[in-house]
């Protein structure tokens, strides 16, 4: 029992070191190994817990363990939004709905209370596209551009849309950029849904992606999308370089039970803080849907 305990406490440690390791590595298989597993923090805690409870070790190293163990995950999360007591100006929501999925009334059920500004919509396919425009919407403003694979996108918007844009990034994956014409200025969203990191090629692919992610002009902006990546993968410190800011969520979101891993998610740009995140219900989908409630501390240009 002491020689699995052993074991399993060197297993948790390498966990919540791989995110340094993935990090220093770059690219390449090794980054790519580390990088998955980043993703499982939540694996690496109740492993590193239950193996102090068994292992053969005098008690200053137990604390010395412990301690690491609950520090590390923390000190590799990228910079959050900072909290604010303040009524919400923007509401915005990110759904991935599933290649598969046909049915759009458990999002719509979902969107209804609070009902969020701004809803974008990954993996969408014709089939999810038509049932979104036969609902009856309250977001009069959208540009939907579905596809038969995993990468099609939408944005439902209850302002304005100007400047959308149908950018093919790198892998020739889709992008949403537009400007929202809000009631209290003008701000610049992009909707992404990057490819998986399926191996080490792949795992390059994404980083580079969103590395390249960039606000095209002086407004605020907010980032949406599946990032197929964690706060403490190799892609985060990419995106915090870009001078975007995390809202803060690791309630899993992928796959849709309790035990998975937060991919889908909202990064700011500008003055923003943040008032409210929220992990949806099931929508059919094996992700679960995200809501960000946001203020912005200065004046829209």
């Amino acid at each position: 029992m002491s020689f699995l305990g052993g074991v399993g406490l060197l297993v948790a440690l390498a966990g919540v070191l791989s995110p340094g390791v993935s990090r220093t590595l770059g690219e390449g298989r090794l980054a790519w190994a580390a990088d998955l597993a980043t993703h499982w923090v939540w694996l690496w805690w109740p492993l590193g817990a239950l193996s102090l409870l068994v292992v053969r070790l005098r008690w200053p190293g137990r604390l010395v363990a412990a301690l690491v163990l609950a520090a590390l995950p923390w000190r590799w999360l990228p910079p959050a939004l900072e909290q604010a007591a303040r009524a919400p100006m923007l509401r915005v929501a990110v759904a991935n709905v599933h290649l598969g999925n046909r049915d759009a009334a458990p999002l719509l059920g979902w969107a209804r209370d609070p009902q969020p500004d701004i809803l974008a919509v990954l993996e969408l396919t014709p089939a999810y596209a038509q049932a979104l425009a036969t609902a009856a919407s309250p977001w009069p403003y959208r540009h939907l551009a579905p596809q038969l694979d995993a990468f099609g996108i939408g944005v439902l918007s209850r302002w304005p849309l100007r400047d959308v844009r149908e950018v093919q990034g790198e892998g020739g994956i889709l992008q949403l950029h537009a400007r929202v014409l809000a009631p209290f200025g003008e701000f610049e969203l992009i909707a992404v849904h990057p490819v998986p990191p399926i191996d080490a090629h792949w795992h390059a692919v994404r980083d580079r992606t969103l590395a390249a992610l960039r606000p095209s002009g002086p407004v605020p902006a907010v980032l949406v999308g599946d990032f197929n990546a964690t706060p403490w993968s190799s892609a985060a410190p990419h995106l915090a370089a870009g001078g975007w800011r995390w809202f803060g969520g690791w309630q899993p979101t992928w796959p849709h039970a309790a035990w998975g891993i937060p991919i889908d998610a909202v990064w700011t740009h500008g003055p923003w803080q943040l008032t409210e995140r929220a992990v949806g219900p099931p929508i059919g989908s094996d992700h679960r849907p995200v809501r960000a409630s946001l203020v912005l501390t200065s004046a829209v240009p």
